[in-house]
């Protein structure tokens, strides 16, 4: 198994992360599922929900990637962080994305609003106007893109 290659999904609370990943995915919880792109298939395992929202820190991420059985990830990421009651910090996307871009090739990213990452624009879905069309939309504009069928 070589590199893991990852699509990443940025956006603030309730801007549409995890819809947008349903729909491109049929896939309403993480877990693996087939994806036709343009000139193959590829198995790829969907994490729904943002890492921090569901707790999980960097270094917790890693591991998932690591232990994934999967070489392609479809991975959603709060660009803001978050504290849980127990005072646990959760740090802003930014954050994940430079640990995540030491260890893994990032193949397609889509960000909701104008926030800048240290990505190759040419590998960035840019949503806009988060909220503002049905969650299919998106999709479909995001699956055209990144060459998914």
């Amino acid at each position: 198994m070589g590199k893991k290659k990852l699509y990443l999904v940025f956006g603030t609370a309730n801007k549409g992360k995890s819809s947008l990943i349903r729909c491109l995915t049929g896939i309403f919880r993480g877990k693996s599922t087939r994806v036709q792109r343009e000139d193959d298939e590829i198995g790829i395992e969907v994490l729904v929900s943002s890492a921090q929202e569901k707790w999980i820190s960097i270094e917790d991420l890693i591991e998932i990637i690591e232990k994934s059985n999967d070489d392609y990830l479809l991975i959603s990421i709060r660009i803001d962080s978050i504290t849980n009651k127990h005072g646990d910090v959760f740090p802003e996307g930014d954050e994940y994305l430079k640990e995540l871009k030491k260890r893994y090739d990032i193949i397609g990213a889509a960000i909701f609003g104008d926030i800048k990452y240290d990505i190759d624009e040419k590998l960035v879905a840019r949503i806009k106007e988060p909220r503002k069309k049905a969650p299919n939309s998106d999709a479909a504009f995001v699956r055209k893109f990144w060459g998914w069928q």
